[in-house]
């Protein structure tokens, strides 16, 4: 028993093995539910939005991550940065119950700061 064949390049012509990983920011989102990226070579990445290594929240636009090809095409492996927390902002008086339940769980979930007034 021995080690394994050399490993082979990412293209015949170069003896190059490509990244496994790398950092970008989601710039958009394609008709067909992919997500647009841009690494830190401004290269464009599309990353596939129906696998995913964990339940969680969505990927956003803006957002930085780290891809990976571990599981084939590129996924997103994690999160670097999310953007700002939104601040809600107008009077609680003039706002109907459904959309004040709303607010309510939205906040306590951390997705938005209730700025309201009474």
């Amino acid at each position: 028993m021995g080690i394994g064949g050399p490993k082979q390049s990412v293209h015949p012509g170069t003896a190059s093995f490509g990244f496994s990983h790398k950092t970008v920011i989601i710039t958009g989102v394609t008709e067909d539910g992919r997500f647009a990226c841009k690494d830190n070579f401004g290269r464009e990445v599309m990353v596939r939005t129906d696998v995913q290594r964990a339940k969680g929240a969505r990927a956003q636009v803006g957002e930085h991550w780290i891809v990976s090809r571990d599981l084939g095409g590129w996924t997103f492996a994690a999160c670097l940065s999310l953007p700002e927390t939104p601040v809600v902002e107008g009077s609680r008086a003039t706002a109907d119950p459904v959309t004040l339940s709303l607010l309510d769980a939205l906040a306590q979930l951390g997705l938005v700061i209730d700025g309201t007034t009474a």
